[in-house]
């Protein structure tokens, strides 16, 4: 049986740390690491990992109401600097616990303190709402889209509307609009009636 010299074992080392050197050589004009033989490399989504976060990687879920609003029934309360017609809409997100998630949509140009219950419940709050202009009447339909974010639990979820057609003082002198809806995963799409609006629509995607 034959057997590799001493003398070759060098030039084969010598061989190796080139291969190294070459394959960091490569990787770093890639703008990434190189492992050399034998290495571990922590697989825990850091920056440094080379593992792309689950969130990142994983487009979100969405959920889109479309809605006519009516006119506040029975309005006892004055319209804004008497002008008929004019409303304010707020659409916003809770948990199953009643708490405040996001605003999706508000439609509004000040007057932001006669949406009573809106006001309560986000304190004026609407990070990465859609914001629209007072209202000039109840016709044209109003879409709001929840980009879910990706920590969000499956579970049941409101979606809150509020209405205001003029000065309200409290949360009953506005139309209110309650409706649910579960995230689970599964798409689904559902036409509610009731809850003082119309033409609802409420569309969840499901995991993309």
């Amino acid at each position: 049986m034959s057997r590799t010299s001493s003398s070759s074992r060098p030039t084969k080392r010598l061989a190796l740390l080139a291969s190294v050197a070459l394959g960091s050589a490569l990787a770093a004009g890639a703008g990434c690491t190189f492992d050399p033989p034998g290495s571990v490399v922590e697989k825990n989504g850091g920056a440094d990992s080379g593992v792309i976060a689950a969130d990142a990687a994983v487009a979100g879920e969405t959920m889109t109401i479309t809605f006519t609003s009516q006119p506040t029934a029975g309005l006892a309360v004055p319209n804004f600097a008497g002008e008929t017609g004019e409303n304010l809409v707020a659409t916003w997100i809770e948990d199953s616990n009643g708490a405040f998630v996001q605003t999706i949509d508000r439609q509004l140009s000040g007057f932001s303190l006669y949406l009573v219950d809106w006001l309560a419940m986000s304190g004026g709050a609407d990070t990465d709402a859609v914001s629209g202009a007072t209202r000039i009447d109840h016709l044209t339909p109003i879409t709001a889209t929840w980009n879910i974010p990706a920590e969000m639990p499956n579970g049941i979820y409101t979606v809150r509307i509020e209405t205001a057609d003029g000065n309200a003082e409290s949360a009953d002198q506005n139309t209110q609009g309650t409706f649910t809806f579960e995230k689970n995963g599964t798409a689904s799409t559902q036409t509610p009636v009731g809850e003082g609006y119309t033409n609802v629509t409420i569309d969840y995607s499901g995991a993309l």
